[in-house]
């Protein structure tokens, strides 16, 4: 009887410790059907049904704008392969020539990979950190917003994406202060079209509060003032 007990408590020890999560390094494959794309190797599954990627560009500029357009593929027989993935951070940039990026998918695939964009696949370089579980992390998404703020006094260009756009700008709040004693107009243009327009009364602010949706998608947002008077704009946003 001890030894069967003995036994059922090594068991339920070994069940314990299988936790179905998997860290791995991937490498990168550059020969991609496609020019100028960039596929991972497969990461293996052992019963996870959550994955993620992390993946760190080097190699330039160029590199570092397109690779966000990554995503994630799922496949049930290693041929046929489906977008299936959500970002899960805003990029950041360490330096002027790196970016990390996490890229999240929920499935039941036995095969799951990420797709790279780049422009160089000779200049370009990736490395890739799988992880997979059971089930997702809990993670503040409040903590991958980006918070921008500047004063100025003529019309300026706040935020701008690179051609060839890859990504765009998605703003979630922005906070507009006249800093002296009148009234100030805030235009919100894109560089051809004007999106909103903010009366903000003297010595005040106007708050646009942020929200799970964004108020604009743009490649470049420009303010537009009324007049040449000090004005605060803090802009909370996600490359996406």
């Amino acid at each position: 009887m001890k030894r069967y007990l003995l036994l059922c408590v090594v068991a339920l020890a070994c069940t314990a410790q299988q936790t179905n999560t998997l860290f791995k390094s991937l490498t990168v494959t550059k020969d991609a059907p496609v020019a100028g794309q960039v596929l991972s190797s497969v990461a293996p599954n052992i019963g996870q049904v959550y994955h993620q990627f992390t993946v760190t560009s080097t190699g330039g500029f160029t590199c570092l704008t397109t690779y966000l357009q990554s995503y994630v593929e799922g496949s049930f027989d290693n041929s046929v392969w489906s977008r299936t993935n959500t970002f899960l951070t805003n990029a950041i940039f360490p330096d002027s020539s790196t970016a990390v990026r996490s890229y999240a998918a929920i499935g039941l695939y036995p095969y799951v990979r990420i797709h790279l964009y780049t422009y160089s696949t000779v200049n370009c370089n990736y490395a890739i950190q799988y992880a997979g579980g059971l089930s997702p992390p809990s993670i503040d998404i409040a903590n991958t917003f980006v918070t921008y703020n500047t004063t100025i006094n003529t019309n300026t260009t706040l935020l701008n994406v690179p051609s060839p756009y890859q990504y765009i700008i998605r703003v979630y709040g922005i906070t507009m202060c006249s800093l002296v004693n009148a009234t100030q107009t805030v235009t919100i243009n894109d560089g051809s079209l004007n999106r909103a327009q903010y009366a903000i009364p003297a010595n005040d602010c106007v708050v646009i509060p942020s929200d799970i949706f964004p108020l604009y998608e743009m490649y470049t947002l420009n303010a537009n003032l009324s007049a040449a008077m000090n004005t605060s704009i803090t802009v909370v946003y996600r490359y996406e």
